[in-house]
């Protein structure tokens, strides 16, 4: 493939041989043109293409093409378009040369950690801010405002008799219904055992749900195929993670809070494995019920099982 090196006054050269210069008008035969700096000196390395007198015009004037500097009209581009952009190659796929394909694949798993990264941040100041006492509402509250959004749509689509949307909504209202009462029963059925589940896979489960959510709507399927092997990475860190501190602390933890704290996208905090009796112990008015709460369940995994209620009492008698 010939390479098109940038020629400088091409395109004004290329205005001008359209509007003044034309070769095959024999008309044209004595038409010219000069180049020169700007007259007023403001800038010598801006050109400036002159005419010699236009033909047939009373006063003889001539015509001037100036070659506009653009550079200070741009603005930067912004992050979020940066972003955008790189999304949108993560989502056409390694199509590149063999070669090339491994600089796709370390930008989209880069990507990938990315929206976990803020997806986990989002929470995590949703608990600090909101000072949220159960983890559990978190993952209610949205599946409440998803429920009540499909059943809006439900009632609009069947008034203006939208029938193909209106099952669809019909069917996504329905699996929405049988998960409500499958958590009210198994609520029921299980008690305070349930409630320490709930918050398990709040603090495990839903930074990595939100962020897998994100990437499949920003960069489809090869978004999601990014996101597998991120996962796995993250899956091997905190595993070697988890093996060194049952390693060094066997008698002191269990594997699945060893697993909890391990992971790295989960609420609790990263890498402070041994720091979690410590957040229980220095706790006060003041500080977020989710610190007590993450500790509590830690605690009811590694020991004796105490039900969740009791630490939520204890908590209300402190404050």
């Amino acid at each position: 493939m010939a390479s098109v090196a940038m020629r400088a006054l091409e395109t004004v050269r290329g205005v001008i041989k359209a509007v003044w210069l034309n070769g095959e008008n024999p008309y044209d035969a004595g038409r010219r043109i000069w180049s020169h700096p700007e007259r007023d000196g403001a800038d010598i390395d801006l050109t400036v293409m002159t005419t010699n007198e236009v033909p047939e015009s009373k006063d003889d004037r001539v015509v001037d093409f100036h070659e506009l500097y653009w550079a200070h009209l741009m603005s930067e581009t912004k992050p979020v378009a940066v972003l955008l952009w790189l999304y949108e190659l993560c989502r056409k796929g390694p199509i590149m040369k063999e070669g090339i394909n491994g600089l796709w694949w370390a930008a989209s798993i880069f990507l990938c950690f990315l929206s976990l990264s803020v997806a986990l941040l989002a929470l995590k100041g949703a608990v600090q801010f909101a000072r949220i006492c159960t983890l559990e509402s978190m993952l209610v509250a949205p599946f409440l405002l998803i429920f009540s959004s499909l059943v809006l749509g439900l009632a609009v689509a069947l008034k203006w008799r939208a029938l193909r949307l209106s099952g669809w909504l019909a069917l996504f209202c329905g699996i929405d219904v049988i998960a409500i009462a499958a958590y009210f029963g198994a609520r029921k059925l299980w008690g305070d055992r349930w409630l320490e589940l709930s918050e398990l896979l709040t603090v495990a489960v839903l930074p990595t749900l939100i962020a897998f959510v994100a990437t499949c709507l920003l960069a489809r399927r090869h978004g999601r195929r990014a996101f597998y092997r991120a996962f796995w990475i993250s899956l091997i860190v905190a595993g070697i993670v988890s093996g060194v501190d049952l390693f060094l602390n066997w008698s002191n933890t269990s594997v699945a809070a060893s697993l909890t704290t391990a992971w790295p996208w989960g609420l609790t905090r990263p890498g402070a494995l041994r720091s979690r009796s410590v957040c229980s112990a220095s706790t006060s008015s003041l500080t977020p019920p989710s610190c007590n709460h993450i500790s509590a369940m830690l605690r009811a995994t590694s020991g004796p099982h105490q039900p969740m209620s009791q630490y939520a009492a204890g908590f209300e008698n402190r404050r």
